[in-house]
C-alpha cells in the first residue's frame, strides 16, 4: 500500500467521523428544541390552570401534547400511554420543584 492510498483512507476515516459528529449535534439540537418547547408548554398550563389538581392537570397537558404532536397518539394507542403520563407526570414535579425553588429564592433575596 503506498502512502498516497493511506492519505486517502485517513482523510475519508476523518471525513467520516466529522459528518457523524455533525449529524449527532443536529440531533440532539432538534432534541433538546423539542424538550424545551414541551417544557415551556408544561409551565404555561401550570400557570394557567392553578386550580387543577394533579390528575386533571396531566390530563389537559396530554390533550395539549397530543393536538402539538400527533405522532403521540400513536404511543398512546400502543399500549405506551401510562409511559406518556408518566413523563407529564415527572415534567410536572420537577417544574413545581424550580418554582418553589425560585421563589424560596427571591423570599432570600428580599430579606
Amino acid at each position: 500500500m503506498d502512502i498516497s492510498k493511506k492519505i486517502d483512507l485517513v482523510l475519508t476515516s476523518i471525513f467520516s467521523i466529522v459528518l457523524l459528529w455533525v449529524y449527532f449535534k443536529l440531533l440532539n439540537l432538534k432534541v433538546s428544541k423539542n424538550v424545551n418547547e414541551e417544557q415551556k408548554l408544561i409551565t404555561k398550563i401550570i400557570k394557567e390552570n392553578p386550580h387543577l389538581n394533579e390528575e386533571e392537570l396531566i390530563k389537559k397537558i396530554e390533550s395539549e401534547l397530543l393536538m402539538k404532536n400527533p405522532h403521540l397518539s400513536r404511543i398512546i394507542s400502543s399500549g405506551k400511554g401510562i409511559w406518556l403520563r408518566e413523563r407529564i407526570r415527572k415534567r410536572v414535579q420537577e417544574i413545581k420543584k424550580m418554582e418553589e425553588e425560585i421563589s424560596k429564592l427571591k423570599e432570600f433575596k428580599k430579606k
